[in-house]
């Protein structure tokens, strides 16, 4: 069938060699430990945003090129206004979700992108600085 001859293989000596520290109580535990070290830290980022509660939509919001950062107060009222990129006290936003639109009748790429943050939302309205669709 395969045309192997057992008879015409040879024997090798034997290897030996010393095994790693075995990491967890079975062999389903350890591969899990070995995959989830280099995982982090961004295991441990995305769980916490898993976890987190993201704020409301906006009922409005000021659409013009580039970034637009939406504001929400206590009494649930809300703004937006202009930034330069996505930051929280000076330092850019470490994960977000990103929703990115496209007008295929226009053009072949993204004019527009919805982002939700655990602190803010914001939006990035490509299409006015790229292809003057806007």
């Amino acid at each position: 069938m395969h045309e192997l001859d057992p008879k015409q293989g040879s024997v090798l000596s034997d290897i030996g060699f010393t095994l790693p520290p075995f990491l967890g109580s079975n062999i389903d535990e350890h591969f899990h430990r070995i995959g989830s070290q280099p995982a982090q830290p961004w295991l441990t980022i995305a769980k916490d945003f898993a976890s987190s509660e993201l704020p409301p939509k906006s009922d409005h919001w000021d659409i013009r090129s580039g970034w637009t950062r939406c504001y929400f107060l206590a009494d649930d009222s809300s703004y937006s206004e202009h930034v330069d990129f996505r930051q929280r006290e000076g330092n850019v936003e470490e994960v977000l979700t990103l929703d990115v639109k496209a007008m295929p009748a226009y053009h072949p790429y993204a004019i527009m992108a919805c982002t939700a943050l655990k602190n803010a939302r914001y939006t990035l309205n490509i299409a006015e600085v790229s292809w003057g669709i806007g």
